[in-house]
């Protein structure tokens, strides 16, 4: 991990990990017809490599950006979080918006959050005009995903994991991408780590 005060953008050029993603996304038509995307920034090494992901194709693509962070208030070093992501995308020039969010605590705790999570990304896209969201999910949460559902019994009918795109959440009827299921997180902290760059 680096210091906010050390981030900085370089020429993203010729990077071969953002060439892999940018195949994956090509392959899967992830881009197709989204020119303003809402990027999920939790300050984690996926999202923000997901965020870099984004500043590269800006280069390459006729995109728009914004960053969004969602307050769960479900730990105390959220605070540090938002203000990190916060001060990220003003350094990248990529307008910023937040959501507080506010759970009952119970057995579903983490389901309630990813679906409050979904429904307030939706929500500042919806306002902000954004036609998709783009979240960093990774091959290693595709494998932790099939595992858990086969440690429930799920059957082979019900064996699937993440998909690249899904048109349409419960609670969050706008697109979702996720352009880094084509990568490890070994990956992802490998990049950081040898330019590096901040995440918490």
């Amino acid at each position: 991990m680096t210091s906010l005060s050390q981030f900085r953008y370089f020429n993203y050029m010729a990077e071969p990990i953002f060439e892999k993603v940018f195949h994956f996304l090509r392959e899967n038509n992830l881009l197709v017809g989204r020119h303003r995307i809402l990027v999920a920034v939790s300050g984690g090494p996926d999202s923000c490599f997901l965020l870099h992901f984004f500043l590269w194709l800006r280069k390459q693509e006729n995109i728009r950006l914004r960053v969004a962070y969602i307050h769960h208030h479900l730990r105390p070093e959220a605070d540090r979080e938002l203000t990190f992501v916060r001060k990220m995308a003003e350094k990248a020039g990529v307008p910023f918006s937040f959501r507080h969010i506010y759970l009952k605590r119970g057995n579903s705790l983490e389901n309630q959050a990813r679906l409050a999570r979904y429904h307030a990304l939706a929500d500042i896209a919806r306002r902000t005009k954004c036609q998709t969201i783009a979240t960093g999910h990774t091959l290693d949460d595709q494998a932790e995903t099939v595992l858990m559902k086969i440690l429930r019994g799920c059957g082979l009918a019900g064996l699937r994991g993440i998909h690249p795109y899904a048109p349409g959440l419960p609670d969050c009827p706008i697109s979702v991408i996720r352009p880094l299921l084509t990568l490890t997180k070994e990956e992802i902290l490998k990049y950081l780590e040898q330019n590096s760059l901040p995440f918490l």
